[in-house]
């Protein structure tokens, strides 16, 4: 094998530059990788869950008690607008109903009289107090049917006259809360539906109270190997006093088929350093003569540096940020190669 010698043997310094061409480096088996300032740590693991993003949710509540008569839909159901859903009784939505429909046929009289008030004032026949006094009633009628509307549109039914309701999906989702089965109660006021984008998944997180100070909104949300799966964008002031926890949420942004709604995870979160570091892999810090060294490329080769270790981690080497510049190119692998130089060896 044709011997490469280096092209200048260092001098007794540690910080002698080392001379090699990019052909010796890829004989040698040497690579490179940049080092990274790094402003934050990550801390965790904290526990929570996966659910749907409830922004991204339309819900489903009832003004007053119901009963769900038959359930059509079960929840991880793939919906589409128009579906129908359950069938749901509630005697006084039927009773909403009702009064609806005469409402609706008063508020037609009440808005001809306004109307033709309005002409009998404009042509001096009667007086202003008159006219207001038509149109005022029909402003309130008006406003008791935008009510009662209001409230078959959150139920997502229509009025009915024998007190059955078909509730039909108001947009295409997946039902991330259904019934289980006939007879169960519907609560005032509490979702009992919802429909979800099933690309759109939110991570529930419960965070120590000695967390809360440093753990904020826009942190990084990471998984155990540390690949990002999503930003915080929100965090509770509050602990909760039956699990001494504040709650989190992150937006999920990675696709992972393996994330599930209502599957529990274990999560890591970012958070600012007091003093940034530089982390560098973790086969490019060598020692040599009881000195933590690595080798950073240089136009003509490598020069070795000293560095100053401040936390060795499975991610890195994490070192003080003023022994290498952001961004620098050091070396990996080929390691016991460039030891040799520091002793005037050659390479083969």
């Amino acid at each position: 094998m044709k011997k490469f010698v280096l092209l200048a043997i260092m001098a007794a310094s540690l910080f002698a530059d080392i001379k090699m061409s990019e052909e010796q480096m890829k004989k040698m088996g040497i690579a490179l990788k940049t080092a990274v300032l790094v402003n934050s740590e990550t801390v965790g693991p904290f526990v929570g869950s996966f659910d749907f993003d409830d922004s991204k949710s339309k819900n489903y509540i009832l003004p007053s008690d119901g009963v769900v008569v038959r359930s059509v839909k079960m929840a991880g159901d793939t919906v589409k607008k128009g579906d129908v859903l359950c069938i749901i009784s509630s005697a006084e939505l039927a009773a909403n109903g009702f009064e609806l429909r005469e409402a609706r046929s008063r508020l037609k009289i009440l808005d001809a009289n306004a109307k033709k008030d309005e002409a009998l004032y404009k042509d001096g026949v009667i007086s202003q107090r008159e006219y207001q006094k038509s149109a005022f009633e029909a402003s309130m009628l008006a406003s008791r049917v935008a009510e009662l509307e209001s409230r078959f549109s959150v139920a997502g039914v229509s009025s009915s006259s024998d007190g059955m309701f078909a509730v039909k999906a108001k947009t295409s989702g997946v039902l991330s809360l259904a019934p289980k089965k006939a007879g169960q109660k519907i609560e005032p006021f509490i979702p009992y539906l919802k429909i979800s984008e099933s690309s759109s998944l939110a991570a529930y997180i419960k965070i120590p109270p000695t967390q809360l100070v440093n753990i904020k909104k826009g942190a990084i949300v990471t998984d155990r190997t540390s690949n990002k799966i999503g930003v915080l964008i929100a965090v509770s002031g509050g602990v909760d006093e039956t699990t001494n926890s504040a709650g989190a949420v992150a937006k999920i942004t990675a696709k992972n088929e393996s994330f599930r709604a209502g599957t529990a995870y274990e999560f890591f979160i970012s958070t600012p350093k007091a003093q940034s570091l530089m982390m560098l892999p973790r086969s490019s810090v060598t020692k040599y003569k009881n000195t933590d060294v690595c080798f950073i490329r240089t136009k003509d080769g490598f020069v070795p540096k000293r560095v100053s270790v401040v936390k060795d981690t499975k991610d890195g080497v994490y070192i003080k940020n003023n022994d290498i510049a952001d961004g620098a190119s050091v070396a990996v692998g080929g390691i016991v190669n460039l030891k040799g130089a520091l002793s005037g060896m050659g390479f083969e």
